[in-house]
C-alpha cells in the first residue's frame, strides 16, 4: 500500500503526542500521493513537530525490500 495523507495524518498525531527525537514513516511500496504534496507543491513544512522550542521533521520513504533498507532517492526532506 502507498502512502497517503490519512498515514502522515497519523504519525504527525504520534509525534505530538509523544514528541519522538526521530519519526519515519516508510512503506515498500513507495510514498505515493505524498509525492505531489511534499514534492511538487514544496509542502515539507507538514513534516514539521516539536514542542515549539525545537521544530523536528519527520521523514518519508520508500523501504526498498532487496536491499533491506531505506531508498535514499525517495527520502523526503533530502538529507
Amino acid at each position: 500500500m502507498q502512502l497517503n495523507l490519512h498515514d502522515l495524518g497519523q504519525l504527525w498525531a504520534y509525534c505530538k503526542l509523544c514528541n519522538p527525537a526521530e519519526a519515519f514513516l516508510l512503506s515498500s511500496a513507495g510514498i505515493g500521493s505524498l509525492n505531489k504534496i511534499l514534492n511538487n507543491l514544496s509542502r515539507t513544512d507538514l513534516l514539521d513537530f516539536g514542542d515549539g522550542r525545537k521544530i523536528k521533521k519527520m521523514q518519508i520513504a520508500k523501504w526498498d525490500v532487496i536491499a533491506n533498507s531505506v531508498d535514499y532517492r525517495s527520502l523526503v526532506p533530502r538529507i
